[in-house]
């Protein structure tokens, strides 16, 4: 007796489980481990994958006895759902990030200029940033030139230097947030 073919089906015995059900980040480039236990896979290392790049970054970090561990890192306000696959199976867990607002003050409300050619100092104290130094900008740079100078235990601290006679408007900004004050020469 022979056989023309044999068809063998199996269904997938994978099973996926992860050690936490959700998570609640605070602060951006805040790291978490989730660890992902497999049976019956398929011996490849479990793919993870996140439903919004822009909120969490997600890579696959070590293999231990335990079994696979990824990280999670926080990038922006909002909402995303983390899964790891191997086999056709998948687990997920949904993270959030919630982040406090940016805020940037200012030490200075206006300022005029007598002439052309002074120099005047700009503190901005910067809140829940993402970092990086606040940049500045004039609405009309032909008036008032701007430009970095330093930061230190204070803020940030910047120079307005008058050219011409008229207006500005010089404008801080970080994270999506910014703040204006006008200057006129």
């Amino acid at each position: 007796v022979g056989f023309d073919h044999l068809e063998v089906s199996a269904a997938s015995n994978t099973n996926i489980s992860l050690d936490t059900q959700s998570y609640t980040f605070t602060k951006a480039g805040q790291l978490y481990q989730v660890l992902a236990k497999v049976s019956g896979g398929d011996g490849k290392t479990p793919a993870i994958t996140t439903s919004d790049s822009s909120v969490v970054s997600v890579s696959f970090y070590k293999k231990d006895s335990r079994g696979y561990i990824y990280n999670i890192v926080a990038k922006k306000s909002g909402k995303a759902t983390v899964t790891i696959s191997n086999n056709g199976k998948s687990a997920s867990m949904p993270v959030t990030v919630s982040l406090p607002e940016t805020s940037i003050t200012l030490d200075t409300k206006s300022y005029a200029f007598t002439k052309p050619g002074q120099l005047y100092q700009v503190l901005a104290k910067v809140s829940n940033g993402d970092g990086k130094v606040p940049t500045i900008t004039s609405s009309n740079s032909a008036v008032a030139a701007v430009s970095f100078y330093k930061q230190d235990s204070r803020g940030y601290l910047y120079n307005i230097t008058s050219k011409q006679t008229g207006t500005a408007t010089i404008t801080i900004s970080n994270n999506g947030k910014s703040v204006s004050m006008p200057v006129t020469v």
